[in-house]
């Protein structure tokens, strides 16, 4: 896995990285530890929108989220597989 497959990833699914697709650590994250910071919708990135994931690996997984929550067949479906992938480590 590297930067450039997930950026690729994350531009088929409308996202992008924010700041950086480099580790880095935002002024107003409070955990103290560096991430990789996403943009869900890069036709409007707002800064209140931003996911912070803390790997590659969680990067594309979170790509492959989206995707599966699209194409549930109901809102239900889709909150179960995006609370599975949150509260995945």
């Amino acid at each position: 896995m590297n930067h450039q497959t997930v950026t690729n990833q994350l531009s088929s699914i409308g996202a992008c990285w924010a700041v950086s697709s480099h580790k880095t650590l935002l002024p107003n994250d409070n955990s103290g530890k560096p991430g990789y910071y996403i943009h869900p919708n890069a036709e409007y990135p707002h800064e209140m929108d931003i996911i912070k994931v803390n790997s590659l690996k969680k990067a594309s997984e979170y790509v492959a989220m989206v995707k599966a929550c699209k194409a549930a067949k109901t809102e239900a479906e889709a909150d179960d597989i995006y609370l599975e992938w949150a509260f995945s480590d």
